[in-house]
């Protein structure tokens, strides 16, 4: 059975490895830029646990129309006006079995009327 629970830094290399496998170039989020995430922001940064993390979301208050620096460091801004996510991906192997679809629905807990979305490029198109 999959958990969604809190993301943790000793997850990291789970992270990292789901997203270097998703992204045409490494994983973009370096170590401590991710720390500063899950530490200025635990109730945004989730992973999907099944005997093992198999999926990742990373979210925080931000400000609608602005797009967050890759790999920058996380600060609260003043007057934060949409709950940004940052990034969802699920590992190849267990795409298709509504695992985004439990991230996004932890993240959108976070109660905000407001909810704005970054689209990086994939290796495989979530767009067309």
């Amino acid at each position: 059975m999959t958990t969604i629970r809190t993301a943790i830094k000793s997850d990291y290399s789970d992270i990292a490895e789901i997203g270097t496998n998703s992204y045409s170039n490494e994983y973009y989020e370096g170590e401590e830029s991710f720390f500063s995430k899950i530490d200025g922001c635990p109730s945004g940064c989730f992973v999907a646990d099944l005997d093992g993390v198999v999926g990742y979301a990373i979210s925080f208050p931000y400000l609608v129309g602005k797009s967050f620096p890759i790999d920058s460091f996380f600060v609260l801004v003043e007057n934060p006006n949409c709950w940004y996510i940052r990034d969802v991906c699920v590992a190849e192997d267990f795409r298709g079995m509504g695992i985004a679809r439990m991230l996004v629905s932890k993240v959108v807990e976070t109660g905000w009327n407001v909810m704005c979305l970054t689209y990086l490029e994939a290796r495989t198109p979530l767009l067309s």
